[in-house]
């Protein structure tokens, strides 16, 4: 595990929306036959610097794969896994080869392993599951899962009845970062730490979870891509989502293409 800074305590108050000509760069651009939604926060001086298409970031969509960050304050604040764990593979074929081996808290949330979030829900329970998310706040709080199905515990963040919109999920990022959530220290210091992805040439270091999925109705990709980056005494929040609204033109991870989105927008402002 490698010895990463976290961030200083921040306030997270009222936040000031100013105009894309403000920030100086042209996001619109970055959705390409996609509706979408981006967020961005200043989150040492408690300043929105952007919401594009505020009505998309009101909606609320499966969080799919982001939902294991949630998962992951839960299980660490339940003590169902710790730093050390190991999430043993059974031998079963995936079709994304990062899943085919044994998983640790960071190469889980890295990889977005689904069969891992699925052992861990149900040790963590109905209950309990509601109870957390109840107390985080976190979208339309249904764990319930396919209706008739009775499959919440396995299915409820993938495609199915738990939805959460961008607006949503960042005050919730913005909770985890102030330290600010109804868990122990430990989990949410862990779980931020295991979010750790890489650090820019300029030093910024990159926090962040993606998501994949594909939309319900029009079965066109989805994709999340929601984090941080911090450099010195500069801090800034994210949230990033989008549906194809036509073919897409690549069978790349939506979950990648919602990263590459915000790297290049963080790039252009001169934070990444």
């Amino acid at each position: 595990m490698h010895m990463r800074k976290t961030l200083a305590t921040l306030v997270l108050s009222c936040f000031l929306s100013i105009s894309f000509a403000d920030i100086n760069v042209n996001v619109v651009k970055y959705f390409n036959g996609e509706a979408g939604c981006f967020i961005l926060y200043d989150l040492m001086t408690a300043k929105r610097l952007t919401e594009y298409n505020p009505n998309h970031c009101k909606l609320r969509v499966s969080p799919n794969a982001t939902f294991d960050v949630a998962l992951s304050l839960m299980a660490f604040d339940q003590n169902v896994i710790n730093e050390g764990s190991l999430f043993t593979w059974d031998g079963k074929q995936w079709s994304t080869p990062s899943w085919n081996q044994n998983q640790n808290p960071e190469t889980w949330l890295t990889s977005s392993v689904a069969w891992v979030s699925q052992t861990l829900t149900p040790l963590l329970g109905m209950n309990k599951i509601n109870s957390y998310l109840k107390i985080f706040d976190y979208g339309n709080q249904d764990f319930s899962g396919d209706k008739g199905k009775n499959n919440g515990l396995t299915n409820a963040w993938l495609e199915s009845s738990l939805q959460i919109s961008a607006e949503e999920q960042m005050n919730f990022l913005n909770k985890l970062i102030d330290n600010n959530l109804p868990v122990s220290k430990a989990a949410m210091s862990y779980t931020k730490e295991n979010m750790y992805l890489e650090t820019s040439p300029k030093g910024w270091m990159l926090y962040g979870k993606t998501a994949s999925g594909k939309d319900p109705n029009l079965a066109w990709p989805e994709g999340w891509f929601m984090g941080f980056v911090e450099n010195g005494n500069k801090a800034y929040g994210f949230v990033l989502n989008f549906v194809d609204t036509q073919p897409p033109e690549t069978d790349e991870d939506p979950g990648l293409l919602a990263k590459d989105k915000v790297k290049g927008i963080l790039t252009e402002l001169g934070y990444y």
